[in-house]
């Protein structure tokens, strides 16, 4: 009886630290998730030779990708289809959207200003609903290059991490958990991102 006492308050006592772990791992696990739907993004841009288009869900847990229909698409479908594809457009079927590890939310996204993205951030933003505050669009482009970004993801605690998209390469890269005041003094060091 002795050992199982002593082993119940052990586990008592270390139950807290399971679970802060837990947690500081699912924000982790949520940067690279984030991570693979970027390079995701990345490769079905030029695999398709179609913009893709993420959007994340500020202040919650949902993202979406879907490609951006330039209106040129015409030349590879049917009559019928092509009347429907005259004008620039979203995919007009459902997307399936995806959500983080529970508990952790996107707290921002910020991404530089692109000439070439203009048009569809303001298509972007004539669908956007009332209920759900969408980030702008970032943008993944046939030719490798995509949008700029960062993206910052955190628990409740404020654990966090921050996913950069960089430019040219549309390639991504995870921090190392840190926390949402570190990362806003170090923004506010700098600037330019």
């Amino acid at each position: 009886m002795i050992v199982l006492t002593i082993i119940v308050v052990l586990a008592s006592l270390s139950s807290p630290f399971v679970v802060r772990a837990w947690e500081r791992y699912r924000v982790k696990l949520a940067g690279d998730q984030l991570r693979a739907a970027f390079t995701h993004a990345h490769v079905e841009a030029m695999r398709t030779g179609q913009i893709q288009v993420l959007r994340l869900e500020l202040g919650g847990s949902s993202y979406y990708l879907q490609p951006w229909m330039a209106g040129d698409e015409v030349i590879n479908v049917a009559a019928e289809e092509a009347y429907e594809q005259t004008t620039p457009q979203y995919q007009m079927e459902p997307v399936a959207e995806k959500k983080l590890p529970e508990d952790v939310t996107f707290e921002s996204a910020q991404a530089r200003f692109d000439t070439r993205a203009m048009e569809i951030e303001d298509e972007a933003n004539k669908q956007q609903s009332g209920t759900t505050q969408w980030s702008q669009p970032l943008l993944f482009y046939p030719d490798g290059t995509s949008s700029q970004a960062k993206v910052t993801m955190a628990n409740s605690r404020g654990e966090a991490v921050q996913v950069t998209l960089r430019k040219l390469t549309g390639l991504a890269t995870v921090s190392d958990l840190t926390t949402l005041e570190t990362l806003e003094s170090e923004s506010s060091e700098k600037e330019d991102f």
